[in-house]
């Protein structure tokens, strides 16, 4: 099991607990979190980073919202993504920032209805309503370059816990813990 200790305001830390799990696993969790769950958040982060947030499970309610929950969300990081519809490419992270803003919000108010994951190198198909398809497919160790052991491709995180795969093929489950500060 792998710890990581971050400090937060206050005088609480946030603690992630991962170890590694079966493909098996990790295809189950990844199917389960994410199956029928509509879109409600759409951004993109820096460099290629693409972020989906989805609605908790039994619906989305407004009185999650003010809190700032997003119990669901899909992170790329080191990985390409393409986005097509009815087969045709829209956009890639190759595109230019300001193009991708517009075809990405789309995705919102869309729901998952097909999830497919190659087990050759763990590339993440996702099959939306309105007829996307989102693809999302990890670099290369060489790609990911030296990122001092930080090379998760994509996360989909389900409340507390988190399903990762590495640039290296790892597969990872892992859980995010509030603690006090010694």
């Amino acid at each position: 099991m792998r710890i990581v200790r971050f400090g937060l305001v206050g005088p609480l830390m946030l603690e992630f607990e991962s170890i590694r799990i079966s493909e098996n696993e990790f295809l189950e969790g990844v199917q389960s979190s994410l199956h029928g769950a509509h879109c409600i958040s759409a951004w993109l982060g820096v460099g290629n980073a693409l972020y989906l947030g989805f609605d908790l499970p039994g619906g989305w309610s407004p009185a999650n919202r003010t809190r700032g929950i997003l119990a669901r969300e899909l992170s790329s990081f080191f990985c390409n993504w393409e986005l097509r519809d009815e087969s045709q490419l829209i956009f890639s992270d190759e595109h230019d920032r300001d193009v991708l803003i517009g075809p990405i919000s789309n995705l919102i108010s869309q729901s998952v209805t097909d999830i497919s994951i190659s087990t050759a190198d763990y590339a993440l198909e996702l099959r939306l309503s309105g007829g996307y398809l989102l693809k999302l497919r990890p670099w290369t160790l060489d790609q990911s370059g030296d990122h001092k052991g930080i090379t998760d491709a994509w996360v989909m995180q389900d409340g507390e816990q988190y399903y990762s795969v590495s640039c290296d093929h790892t597969l990872t489950r892992g859980r995010y813990v509030q603690r006090r500060s010694p």
